[in-house]
């Protein structure tokens, strides 16, 4: 058992890489959530965006308190 552990490769995940891959994903996800958001308000008529506008912008102030 010794020599067959000896000999299998061990794989130590570099932390920076995993970092890296990490902050990419989450940049991704925030970039593809931003989109999806920009393109349901432009789908709506102008007057029904000022209102979802500020609909949205309550419920993030609410959030954050």
């Amino acid at each position: 058992m010794n020599k067959l552990r000896e000999n299998r490769t061990i794989f130590q995940a570099d932390m920076a890489w995993r970092k890296q891959y990490l902050e990419r994903t989450r940049a991704a996800q925030i970039q593809i959530e931003r989109e999806a958001i920009v393109s349901k308000i432009d789908k709506l008529a102008p007057s029904l965006r000022v209102l979802y506008l500020k609909q949205r912008l309550a419920k993030l102030k609410l959030r954050l308190e």
